[in-house]
Formats: structure tokens, C-alpha cells, sequence
């Protein structure tokens, strides 16, 4: 066990009131025997130093000066080699978003956002698009409405509202694209808008990550 005891002056004395007693010699007896402690009477209190009356007891005494704390540790261990305790974190989980899961044609509302996923169509061309050998282009039916511009760009566009894509292989496609010719996606009305996945051939979209652009961390998963 230690102890810290924190002072305002590097002579310390441990004080045992004997009231009015005066004498110019104080004695002090422990279990018997007389100890020589250099103990003072000042105002009918008897001052004793520390560092006697904490050997007296078998501990050991020393001086942190840049603390200001006189040192004591009963177990016989050096007192500047104390233990300095520092509260223990236990290592927490990453914080995971909480994700709402919707299906197929359900409307996800968003704050200033409303998205629906209507339906998604496997097909060899998208538009001027086609896809190379061995793969095809999952094409994604979409409803959106926005009731407010954005404020970091100039138009809100269908890539703005997708995160990504999971395939029934386990794998993640972050790189879905739109022709958009329909154009900016329009403010205050919903709007029909298309995104693309390609694909190899016999894979499949197991779901649909939706972002709210206003706030990123607004998600909501679709499966299919």
C-alpha cells in the first residue's frame, strides 16, 4: 500500500494536541521504548516529524520535489519508485452505423430526401454503353425527390444519392454510373433516374447501399 501526502513545506511535523502541557524536553515512547524525535511544543501542541513517526511504524519516507509530496510506502518498497495508476480503457468497438434494412419499392425518407428503388433489369446495353466480354449491365430503376439544392456542387445527379452495391459473391461495386440525359435531378418532385452495375455474367444484386448527400452518414440499405 502507498500513500501520498501533500504538503506546503518540506519540514512537516505530525501534531499531537496535549493541551496545555508545556515542558522544554519532549519525550516519546513507543511500545516501551523512548524514541529520539526532536519533538516541539509550540502553543500546547506537540509537533513530531514525519519521517520518525512513519519509520516508527516501519515505513519508508522520501520527497518528490516536483510534486511538492512527501512520499510513504508501507511495504517496504522504495517510495520513489511508486506506481502511478492510470485508468485502464477497454478497447471498444468501432462505432458501426445503424443501418435500416428496406425492400424492393419501399420509400427511404432521409432528411430533405425521399429515395425509392422501383426495379432492376439485367441487359447488354445501357444507352451508348456496352459491357465487355463475359459481363452485363445490371440496370437500377430509381424514384427521387429532393426538397432542397445541394450546397457543395451545382446540380444533384443520381451517383449522388447511391454508395454501393453488394453481388450475391460477397463483393462490393462502388463504381456505379448513370447516363443521367435526363438531366439534374429536379428539386421539390420525384424524378424516375437510372444507375448501372456491370457485372459478370450469372452474378446478381443482393442489395443497395442509399446515402443522404446532405448528411453521409444517413444510410439505408435495399434488398433485393
Amino acid at each position: 500500500m502507498k500513500i501520498k501526502v501533500f504538503v506546503i513545506s518540506t519540514a512537516l511535523m505530525l501534531s499531537f494536541s496535549l493541551g496545555a502541557f508545556a515542558s522544554s524536553k519532549i519525550n516519546i515512547s513507543f511500545n516501551g521504548k523512548t524514541i529520539d524525535t526532536q519533538a516541539k511544543l509550540i502553543d500546547g501542541v506537540t509537533y513530531v516529524p514525519l519521517r520518525t513517526i512513519s519509520q516508527m511504524f516501519g515505513a519508508n519516507v522520501g520527497w518528490d520535489k516536483e510534486t511538492f509530496t512527501v512520499l510513504i510506502t508501507s511495504d517496504g518498497s522504495d517510495p520513489h519508485q511508486r506506481d502511478i495508476e492510470t485508468p485502464k480503457t477497454q478497447p471498444s468497438e468501432p462505432v458501426k452505423d445503424e443501418i435500416k434494412v428496406y425492400n424492393l419499392g419501399e420509400t427511404i425518407t432521409f432528411k430533405d430526401v425521399q429515395i425509392k428503388i422501383n426495379s432492376v433489369k439485367e441487359d447488354n446495353n445501357f444507352y451508348e454503353f456496352v459491357p465487355s466480354d463475359g459481363e452485363v449491365f445490371k440496370i437500377i430503376n430509381m424514384s427521387i425527390k429532393v426538397d432542397k439544392p445541394p450546397t457543395d456542387s451545382l446540380n444533384w445527379y443520381t451517383n449522388h444519392f447511391v454508395s454501393h452495391a453488394i453481388l450475391d459473391t460477397g463483393q462490393r461495386i462502388v463504381q456505379l454510373f448513370t447516363n443521367d440525359k435526363g438531366g439534374k435531378v429536379t428539386i421539390g418532385s420525384w424524378q424516375d433516374r437510372e444507375v448501372v452495375v456491370r457485372v459478370n455474367e450469372g452474378n446478381q444484386i443482393e442489395s443497395v447501399t442509399l446515402v443522404n448527400p446532405f448528411d453521409y452518414k444517413e444510410k439505408a440499405e435495399v434488398k433485393f
